[in-house]
């Protein structure tokens, strides 16, 4: 302790990001992996993307049908597209990103590994 000053160590908090889901789609063909991780508003942390044949993309939505197709769907996160056995990945810090209705996914040619929180 110098000059009456006490030094704390930095606070540390969690990520609120509790969830690990994957999505896949294991064919070569283009069929769709889908998935509705949540029907409530979450937090994305994290979207990595593997692809397994050509033209792999993967994309992570918020939408009240967990569906992309829905009038009020928006596109929260699409780390890129990939060819066989290349990654692409997005980060959104420990806060993540906000989502209104729900998250879900679809994943095409590859696999998506998805950190999320179903609590805004």
């Amino acid at each position: 302790m110098a000059g009456g000053l006490l030094a704390l160590p930095p606070v540390v908090q969690a990520s609120r990001c509790d969830q690990v889901t994957v999505v896949s789609d294991t064919s070569t063909t283009g069929t769709d992996g889908y998935s509705n991780l949540s029907s409530v508003g979450g937090r994305i942390c994290s979207v990595e993307f593997i692809a397994n044949a050509t033209n792999g993309w993967a994309e992570v939505f918020d939408s009240p049908d967990g569906t992309e197709t829905h009038a009020q769907a928006v596109v929260k996160s699409e780390p890129g597209s990939a060819t066989a056995l290349n990654s692409a990945d997005r980060n959104y810090g420990d806060d993540g990103r906000p989502t209104r209705f729900g998250i879900a996914a679809r994943v095409v040619n590859g696999v998506a590994i998805i950190q999320w929180s179903g609590t805004p």
